[in-house]
């Protein structure tokens, strides 16, 4: 995986406030939002504060 070599992990930019890299892969709540539910991952709480 490419992200595990310190010399491509450490080419990341910021597109939108999201961790990008070139490989495609973008770290932002909105897509960990959308991986999770696409695999049917995601729990809500009944209750909310």
């Amino acid at each position: 995986m490419p992200l595990n070599d310190d010399h491509y992990f450490k080419q990341y930019f910021l597109e939108l406030g999201a961790l990008c890299w070139r490989n495609g892969l973008a770290l932002s709540p909105g897509n960990i939002h959308q991986k999770l539910a696409e695999q049917n991952k995601l729990h809500y709480e009944s209750r909310v504060a």
